[in-house]
């Protein structure tokens, strides 16, 4: 797929491909909060283990139009409950924000994309 394809796709069919791919890997994951389906945020709760925390990154676009994340929260793991609280004041003010919550130890992300 490439990235103007990403581009047209509404934010359900593009996160239900990707979705979909995870549950056949065996990713585990939460849809914590759905959106809106035609053009909803992706953010990204990345769960690394009680000891590690979470870190959080933003669906954004590069300037080539290149999908890639951005990190929020300095871009430092947090605690779980931090996490919480900053999504949902986060969803306070978008409420057509999606939340992806993954589990991943070395903090990785299974998406397309760098953080920028």
């Amino acid at each position: 797929m490439s990235t103007d394809d990403d581009n047209r796709l509404t934010t359900k069919l593009w996160l239900d491909a990707h979705l979909r791919q995870f549950t056949a890997r065996g990713q585990a994951f939460t849809i914590a909060h759905r959106g809106d389906d035609q053009r909803g945020s992706v953010i990204l709760k990345i769960f690394r283990g009680r000891s590690e925390g979470c870190t959080i990154l933003s669906r954004a676009y590069g300037p080539e139009g290149e999908i890639g994340w951005l990190p929020a929260l300095d871009g430092r793991a947090v605690p779980e409950p931090e996490a919480d609280d900053y999504l949902a004041r986060l969803i306070a003010r978008d409420p057509d924000v999606w939340v992806i919550e993954i589990e991943s130890r070395d903090g990785s992300y299974p998406f397309s994309g760098k953080v920028l």
